[in-house]
């Protein structure tokens, strides 16, 4: 499953850098989508002969004529260095998720990048200079990450977003994926946003340390983490957050439960069960509430139902039964049955989908620039 992930990530992240680039007007509005094309405000306009980047994060039409229907000579890549040598005082002004920017048509030089398959081409023609920075080395910083087979690398504009933000929803975005971020030292939870205190015991020894003061102190710091991450300043991020903290409170109070459960069965008789549920729910929880041999009785039936269907029914049977015939009899059949029945008879939904955490995680990557990946072979 891990190695099916990563590689739908990847996938994904080659996808989006694919060339593609919408078409603009001259002097006029037009609308694209931010995946098309960068936000920003376009910077002073710079003297002839002035070398600039290219921050088009799909990369940069060069025209033969100062105007978007105009013939295509070349894109060229993120970070391709030009060099100015021509205002043509033709303004053009673009509309990007209720942002404007306004711009103008230049003429350049450029350098034909290595991949091209066309050495022979005019080395000149017109781009819009709101995708040129002429300050690129102080204005975008790298991210460098990597994992047991691949390195990363990808720019983000800290025009538009803060180091912290960006180091900060990584985390928050790859969390379940065993990464480590080369270039910036901060402590992470990675796979553990969620909870791991024990709320479970399978023999005695577990069952002693079982601890409700353990898990609010987990709860409390994790709650506090999440609460405090400086997620990029957008409502889907605030979203993700306010979910995450909703499936941590959710997980808390099931834990709780359960715990209290080893020692006082009777706290189950508060739960708000599932309609669908009471038919099984009713009797089992009647049953860890009486105790005694009734309850025995219930444990050795529920283990013989589980274990019918096992590749090795006889095995199963054994390994559940432990405790069986011990003056701990009874202590193994309630521990038993709130391990593996008592998630039937809650509301906990308590989990975030692949599906949400992949959403994640390709909303980081469009925010980022010039991604790059070395990866390992493997046999």
């Amino acid at each position: 499953m891990y190695i099916l992930k990563r590689i739908f990530v990847l996938s994904f992240i080659c996808l989006l850098y694919a060339c593609k680039e919408d078409k603009k007007q001259n002097t006029s509005t037009v609308s694209d989508t931010r995946d098309s094309i960068i936000v920003s405000i376009p910077e002073k306009q710079q003297p002839i002969n002035t070398i600039n980047t290219v921050i088009a994060k799909n990369g940069l039409f060069v025209r033969k004529r100062p105007e978007s229907g105009s013939e295509i000579i070349i894109k060229l890549p993120f970070k391709s260095q030009v060099k100015i040598i021509e205002h043509t005082g033709i303004t053009l002004e673009i509309r990007d998720s209720g942002k404007q920017i306004k711009g103008e048509w230049v003429k350049i030089n450029f350098e034909l990048p290595e991949e091209s398959s066309n050495q022979n081409i005019d080395q000149s023609g017109y781009v819009f200079n709101a995708f040129l920075s002429s300050r690129f080395n102080n204005r975008f910083k790298i991210l460098k990450w990597g994992e047991i087979f691949c390195d990363f690398q990808a720019y983000f504009d800290t025009d538009t977003y803060s180091e912290l933000e960006i180091i900060d929803t990584f985390q928050f975005a790859f969390r379940d994926v065993e990464y480590d971020l080369y270039n910036y030292e901060k402590p992470f939870f990675w796979y553990n946003l969620g909870l791991e205190t024990s709320y479970t015991a399978s023999n005695l020894e577990e069952l002693s340390r079982l601890s409700l003061d353990t898990l609010n102190e987990e709860y409390n710091r994790k709650y506090k983490y999440i609460q405090n991450l400086n997620l990029i300043d957008e409502e889907y991020w605030e979203k993700q957050r306010k979910r995450e903290l909703s499936i941590l409170k959710k997980s808390y109070d099931f834990y709780t439960i359960q715990i209290k459960a080893h020692f006082d069965p009777k706290i189950l008789l508060t739960l708000d069960i599932p309609a669908s549920k009471h038919e099984f729910c009713d009797v089992y929880i009647e049953r860890l509430v009486s105790g005694g041999q009734s309850l025995i009785d219930y444990w050795d039936n529920f283990v013989e139902e589980q274990c019918k269907n096992n590749y090795s029914p006889s095995n199963c049977y054994h390994e559940s039964i432990e405790g069986k015939g011990t003056e701990h009899e009874e202590t193994y059949a309630r521990m038993y049955l709130i391990k593996w029945a008592l998630g039937r008879c809650t509301k906990l939904d308590a989990y975030r989908a692949y599906e949400e955490q992949t959403e994640m995680q390709e909303r980081f990557v469009s925010t980022l620039y010039g991604f790059e990946e070395d990866c390992q072979e493997t046999d």
